[in-house]
């Protein structure tokens, strides 16, 4: 991901506000599909069974990956959700836990 920015959302299934702006991500998603230089991924600390199963009734266009709770605590000291991060260069740029500040960030980014 060198020279790029990535963006990493973290999530859980029974997180309701990580659910609900699922549909603003997705919009963000189409709005970045042709920009090479951006790379958006998701972490949630539900099993892959889980995530396959909530997947199929949910659309979501991030990449989804599997992660522990102890994980989110303990390596990424994150203690609300959604929780959004930004990365550019090897450095967290930027923090934020709302759609509405992300979609901000990223365009003071770019």
């Amino acid at each position: 991901f060198k020279d790029k920015i990535v963006v990493i959302k973290c999530w859980f299934i029974r997180c309701q506000a990580c659910v609900a702006e699922m549909p603003e991500f997705n919009e963000l998603i189409d709005q970045y599909k042709n920009d090479r230089s951006i790379v958006f991924l998701s972490l949630a600390s539900d099993s892959s069974e889980s995530l396959q199963r909530f997947l199929l009734k949910r659309e979501f266009k991030y990449p989804v990956v599997s992660v522990s709770n102890e994980y989110f605590s303990d390596s990424l000291n994150i203690n609300s959700f959604p929780t959004h991060f930004i990365i550019g260069k090897g450095k967290i740029l930027k923090v934020v836990n709302s759609a509405k500040e992300l979609k901000s960030a990223l365009h003071y980014l770019k």
